[in-house]
């Protein structure tokens, strides 16, 4: 704090002067520095499903881990500091538990009363790039930048269960089908395997276009319950494929630059990509008056939101009206 002297406000004259023969006019000044804000870039998300109000976790660029919660509007409950060396890449809501995994290579438990750390394990396979759980909330799987996909059971605590034969890529990302007996993975080398959970072993390999004989990078995947893939991928594709076959259905050319994220409504009929080009672009599903099949068409984009890039989206359903 500091005093400072002003001009009088009522003839304008300095204060070391008389003012209308009356005492000088002084005045407290307070000021106040303020270390500069510069926001981290966000770097995940994830929403809590089946709760009200809804709780929404978000992982920073400098480590921090942040909680929201939804009471008519979003308001910030709580913030995990960030630790030297953490990179995350994947948040992740079971029951009441949050968990996360990212480049430092380690899956992490935490304590969202007392803001810390919960338990922690080693990947055993170097940087974490994606997780999902399965349908049953019994096992969570990881992709690894060894090329491997490794299951751990999280009852009570997280414990290695298995690993799958390991392929020359990384993982970049990975989902359940909703029998919980399929795993599909989304490489850095032009292909999407499709996991047997009981043997650990590739059953079906989707093969996805090139550019230039440079290899495509599948940054999101997820499935349907009628086992209809969904990817997106570093050409800027959001591409449908059959889940038993793996052939193409459809495929949108939406995003200028690599789409990077994926999320669906809970009733499956309205999907949302982001990318590079800090577009979100929206697709809706509708069924053919002349057959039983599923159509997928683009109904609307955004290029308001944002100006970075988009790195993740998820569906926060509020009042029956979807939200992303």
């Amino acid at each position: 704090h500091s005093t400072t002297t002003l001009p009088c406000t009522t003839c304008f004259r300095l204060s070391d002067m008389e003012c209308h023969g009356e005492s000088r006019c002084t005045k407290l000044v307070h000021r106040a520095r303020f270390i500069p804000f510069i926001p981290q870039g966000i770097e995940c998300i994830a929403v809590k499903e089946g709760e009200k109000p809804l709780k929404l976790a978000l992982a920073r660029s400098d480590g921090s881990i942040e909680i929201w919660r939804y009471l008519r509007r979003w308001y910030q409950e709580g913030v995990i500091p960030g630790q030297a060396g953490t990179s995350y890449r994947s948040l992740l809501w079971i029951d009441d538990r949050l968990f996360s995994a990212g480049l430092h290579g380690s899956i992490a438990e935490w304590d969202i009363k007392r803001l810390s750390m919960k338990a922690s394990i080693e990947s055993g396979a170097g940087s974490i790039w994606c997780m999902a759980c399965s349908h049953d909330r019994k096992t969570l799987a990881i992709g690894c930048q060894d090329g491997s996909v490794r299951l751990f059971t999280m009852d009570p605590e997280l414990a290695l269960q298995k690993v799958f034969i390991r392929l020359e890529c990384q993982v970049m990302s990975i989902a359940w089908f909703h029998d919980d007996n399929m795993i599909v993975t989304g490489t850095d080398k032009s292909m999407m395997p499709l996991w047997d959970v009981t043997t650990g072993l590739s059953t079906t390999r989707i093969t996805l276009d090139e550019f230039q004989k440079k290899t495509t990078v599948v940054w999101a995947v997820t499935v349907l319950k009628d086992k209809t893939i969904i990817s997106a991928d570093s050409l800027g594709k959001v591409q449908l494929w059959n889940g038993t076959f793996g052939t193409l259905i459809s495929a949108f050319q939406c995003h200028q630059a690599d789409a990077l994220g994926l999320c669906l409504n809970k009733s499956e009929d309205v999907l949302y990509s982001s990318g590079i080009d800090h577009k979100i672009v929206q697709y809706q599903s509708f069924t053919s008056k002349d057959s039983d099949s599923v159509k997928w068409v683009k109904s609307g984009f955004s290029t308001r939101g944002h100006t970075h890039d988009v790195t993740s989206v998820a569906m926060a359903e509020i009042n029956d009206d979807g939200g992303v």
